[in-house]
Order: structure tokens, then sequence, then C-alpha cells
């Protein structure tokens, strides 16, 4: 493996909590996407990394219907919180995005990744873009 084990980003996303702080770029990244999802008729939303679904959850609070993945259990253990706190319908899975996605062919209109798919070598981030282009409704 030569990206950092789920252990550290649980221990990473657990100091985030207990600081009281949290991974969130705000809106930076969903405000800009917006307009184009919409535009595209985007319905189902997946977000690779998305860490406590901060995202996830501003999509899902604009109509979406979206699925957060991350590869820390803590990372989603809060993003499921928050999303219960809020009254949410957001689905969270956990599974590292350098193997096979666990989504079904054709499952998702769009896949968003903020921060996250950089962080892979050359071979495994095109084995990714595979799997995403599997996991795509409809591929223009």
């Amino acid at each position: 493996m030569s990206y950092a084990p789920s252990a550290h980003w649980n221990e990473f996303f657990s100091k985030c909590r207990d600081a009281g702080t949290d991974l969130d770029w705000v809106p930076q990244w969903t405000k800009i996407h917006l307009p184009f999802l919409k535009s595209a008729n985007v319905k189902t939303v997946l977000d690779l990394g998305c860490g406590t679904g901060n995202d996830v959850l501003r999509l899902v609070q604009q109509g979406f219907t979206v699925s957060g993945m991350d590869f820390s259990e803590e990372a989603v253990r809060q993003g499921r919180e928050k999303s219960e706190k809020l009254g949410l319908n957001a689905q969270f899975v956990v599974a590292d995005m350098a193997k096979r996605l666990p989504f079904d062919s054709a499952t998702f209109d769009a896949v968003m990744s903020n921060v996250a798919i950089h962080m892979f070598s050359d071979r495994i981030t095109r084995e990714l873009f595979q799997e995403i282009i599997f996991s795509l409704k409809n591929i223009c």
C-alpha cells in the first residue's frame, strides 16, 4: 500500500472531532458545481473520499441523492451522525477507493472527489477512473 492506512485517517478524524474542528472546505467546492449538476439534470451523486460528509450533506440539502464513501470508519461514523442530527437521508459507505468500488454499474449520474484522488499512484488513479466510469449511468 502506497497511501496512508485507514488507521491513520481514523486517528486524524478523531483528533479533529476532539479538537472541535472538522476538515471542511465550507461550500467552496459544492457551490461552484451546483449549476453544472442542475443543468445536467443530475439526481444521484457519489462523493469519493467524503471525509465527515460535509459536501454530501450540502448536496442532499440541495435535493440530490448522495452516497459518501471514505476509507475511514471514524469519518463515516461522524458523517452518519451529522446526517441523522440534521434529519437528512444520506448514505455513507466505508470502502477503499484504491480498490473496486462497492457499487453496481450505472448507479450514479455524477461522481465527485475533493482533495482525495490525488493521493494515489498513476496506476491506481487510472484504475479508479475506470471504476468511476463503470459506476456512471450515462457517459457522453
